[in-house]
């Protein structure tokens, strides 16, 4: 087996360089439910590879201008090859690798990806009329934040926060609709990584039951304990507004029950 090393690659992700497809090679066209990708063949200039594989939402000119979005390396024999796409877009590992199965097989081949996406949820419980939050932090980089996890083929946004937050602490939620927030962030000055959350709440009487392999420890706590709990800005600004919804729901709740008891 190959020593496989995910520093020593994320140099080539990013990479801007004009691409010539090589139409003798022919394309593919690729459907996984609701997603659509054509992969094709090429060749990048300053690169001394056979090829490269090109992924693209539509057929692309004989040649343009593109990156680097992913280095797929076969963990057996070493050999690398480079995936690329168009600037504006954005494909993740889990469709990389479904596209490209048919050439490269996914039980032996590593992808380091240029762009990453992660959906999660601020997930809460009302103790009385006051909401306490779920902190969880990350067994290897000690992050304290909210249950996330990446999203794989074939999810929806909902579904992948339900899983990962279900996977990570058992517990069975209630989405509240019409709450979405993301931010974006880069990751070792490459990874382009994408944060999703929703808002959800989950029962009084239901405990968390966290997975070992990637949850150390976590934390219910009220929103003023919460936000200085939260290492990163980003995930500050996501709880200050989902608490700014919480409050608005709540308060129109207490109104209603005033109005129905003639108050």
């Amino acid at each position: 087996m190959v020593d496989f090393s995910k520093q020593k690659y994320l140099p080539l992700l990013g990479i801007e360089a004009e691409i010539t497809i090589d139409r003798k090679k022919g394309s593919r066209q690729h459907r996984s439910g609701n997603s659509f990708c054509m992969v094709q063949y090429g060749n990048m200039r300053g690169f001394s590879s056979d090829h490269v594989y090109v992924l693209s939402n539509a057929e692309v000119p004989d040649s343009f201008s593109g990156i680097v979005i992913a280095v797929a390396i076969n963990r057996i024999t070493g050999k690398l090859k480079l995936v690329a796409a168009p600037s504006d877009c954005e494909f993740y590992e889990p469709y990389i690798a479904n596209a490209l199965s048919f050439q490269e097989k996914i039980t032996e081949t590593d992808y380091i990806c240029l762009y990453e996406k992660t959906c999660g949820g601020v997930i809460y419980t009302l103790k009385g009329k006051i909401p306490y939050f779920l902190l969880v932090e990350n067994a290897d980089s000690k992050h304290i934040g909210f249950p996330k996890g990446h999203v794989e083929l074939g999810e929806m946004e909902k579904q992948t926060a339900v899983r990962e937050i279900f996977e990570e602490t058992a517990l069975k939620l209630f989405l509240k609709q019409n709450f979405r927030s993301e931010y974006r962030y880069t990751l070792n000055g490459t990874i382009k990584k994408r944060c999703v959350y929703f808002l959800a709440e989950f029962s009084e009487n239901s405990n968390p039951v966290i997975q070992e392999q990637e949850i150390s420890q976590y934390w219910l706590v009220p929103y003023n304990e919460a936000i200085k709990l939260l290492n990163y800005p980003q995930d500050r600004i996501v709880l200050i507004q989902a608490y700014d919804r919480l409050r608005k729901e709540l308060a129109i709740i207490d109104e209603k029950r005033a109005c129905s008891a003639g108050v």
